[in-house]
C-alpha cells in the first residue's frame, strides 16, 4: 500500500480487492459466451429483442473489465491517481453508478416469449446481480473516502476535532475547579457497545446456503472480528479477516464498506 494512503489503507485495499473480484467475472463473462450454450439466443429471431439479451452481456462484461482495469490501477499508477481526490473523481459519475435496474427483466421477458432457456443466460443474470452489488460497495466505499480526514485536507474542508471523552465530576461546591482540590472526584467512564455490524454479519451468513463447515469458519472469523474491535486491535485483524475468507467475500461484500469505517 502506497504511504500517502496509510490512513485510508481499509477502503483502498478494499476498492483494490473488489477490482480483483471484476476481473475473475470479466473472465467467467467470456467463458459463458463463448463455451456453453449462449450461441442459443439466435434462437430468438427478431433481431431488435435479442439485442436485449445481448445487453445483459455486454453491459455486465464492460463494467467487469473497467473495474478490474480502474480499480487495480489506484494502489501504483501514481499519475492517474495522485491522491484521494483523484480517485474519488475517477469513479463518480462513471458505470459503477449507472442505472442498470431494467436490463435482467428485460432479457429474461424476451428468453420467455421466445420459449428460450439457457443456462449460460441464467449464470450471466446471477453474475450481472452479483456486479451490482459490488459496484453498490464500491460507491459505499468512495463515500467512506470522501469523509475521510485525508480527503478533507486535500480540498480545504474543515476537519472537526476529535469526540472528547466525557469525564464525571463530583463533589463541587462551586463554579470553579481547580485540579487536586480536596474532595472532587474526576471519573471515566466508558462501556464498550459491539457495533451491530456484527450482528448483521451473522444473519446474512445464516441466510445463504452453506456447508455446515463453511457456515463455522465463516462465524468464527467474526467473532475474531468483533473481539479485535473490543480489544483495540481492529485494523489487523480486517486484513486477516478479508484475507481469510477470500472465498466467500461476495456474501460479506455489502458489510466491507462499513467495517473499514470502524477502523
Amino acid at each position: 500500500m502506497r504511504k500517502y494512503f496509510d490512513s485510508v489503507a481499509g477502503d483502498i485495499e478494499q476498492l483494490v480487492n473488489t477490482g480483483a473480484a471484476f476481473g475473475e467475472n470479466a473472465s467467467y463473462w467470456s467463458h459463458l459466451k463463448h463455451n456453453e450454450d449462449y450461441s442459443g439466443i439466435f434462437n430468438i429471431t427478431e433481431k431488435q429483442k435479442r439485442v436485449l439479451v445481448e445487453s445483459l452481456y455486454v453491459k455486465g462484461r464492460t463494467l467487469a473489465l473497467f473495474s478490474q482495469n480502474e480499480l487495480g490501477l489506484i494502489n501504483h499508477d501514481v499519475v492517474k491517481f495522485p491522491n484521494l481526490t483523484a480517485v474519488v473523481d475517477n469513479f463518480e459519475g462513471s458505470i459503477l453508478y449507472a442505472n442498470y435496474s431494467n436490463i435482467v427483466e428485460e432479457a429474461l421477458e424476451v428468453c420467455k416469449e421466445f420459449g428460450v432457456s439457457l443456462w449460460s443466460v441464467d449464470q450471466m443474470v446471477e453474475l450481472f446481480n452479483e456486479q451490482k452489488k459490488m459496484s453498490l460497495t464500491v460507491r459505499n466505499t468512495l463515500e467512506n473516502l470522501k469523509n475521510s480526514k485525508l480527503y478533507k485536507q486535500e480540498n480545504g474542508i474543515e476537519v472537526e476535532d476529535e469526540a472528547q471523552t466525557k469525564i464525571q465530576i463530583s463533589g463541587i461546591t462551586g463554579s470553579n475547579i481547580v485540579v487536586n482540590s480536596t474532595g472532587v472526584n474526576a471519573t471515566i467512564t466508558s462501556e464498550y457497545v459491539e457495533p451491530e455490524i456484527f450482528t448483521s454479519m451473522k444473519n446474512a451468513v445464516a441466510e445463504h446456503t452453506l456447508s455446515e463447515s463453511d457456515r463455522q469458519l465463516i462465524n468464527d472469523h467474526i467473532l475474531v472480528l468483533s473481539k479485535s474491535h473490543k480489544e483495540g486491535n481492529f485494523v489487523e485483524a480486517y486484513k486477516e479477516f478479508t484475507q481469510g475468507l477470500s472465498a466467500h467475500l461476495t456474501i460479506l461484500l455489502p458489510f466491507l464498506p462499513a467495517l473499514s469505517s470502524l477502523m
